[in-house]
């Protein structure tokens, strides 16, 4: 029997990483995951549970100049999961785009 791990989110994503050689887009699939299937109101930012494809409102949304229209915010106001998928998702933008400028250095 495994006891409970006392550590956070990101202690466990490290361990699952060790443990199962799991590579970036495996812990991005398992964090999307985590809000696709939660059990959080609301309608999903992606349409038929598929990654790569979001709904119309939000088609840019991988675009580091993404600018989020009235129609789509009002979307993230009535949809609990939709706006921490939203989140979630410009945040790998954001990360994503530093790593690739070399801001994290060497």
């Amino acid at each position: 029997m495994r006891e409970l791990s006392r550590g956070n989110l990101t202690e466990e994503y490290v361990k699952a990483i060790q443990r199962y050689d799991l590579s970036y887009k495996d812990v991005k699939e398992l964090s999307r995951n985590s809000l696709e299937y939660s059990f959080l109101p609301g309608e999903s930012l992606y349409i038929n549970g598929d990654y790569t494809k979001v709904r119309n409102e939000f088609e840019n949304i991988w675009n580091v100049d993404f600018k989020i229209s009235p129609k789509a915010q009002k979307l993230l106001d009535e949809n609990l999961k939709m706006e921490r998928e939203f989140v979630l998702e410009r945040a790998y933008v954001t990360f994503e785009n530093k790593l690739l400028s070399g801001e994290f250095g060497d």
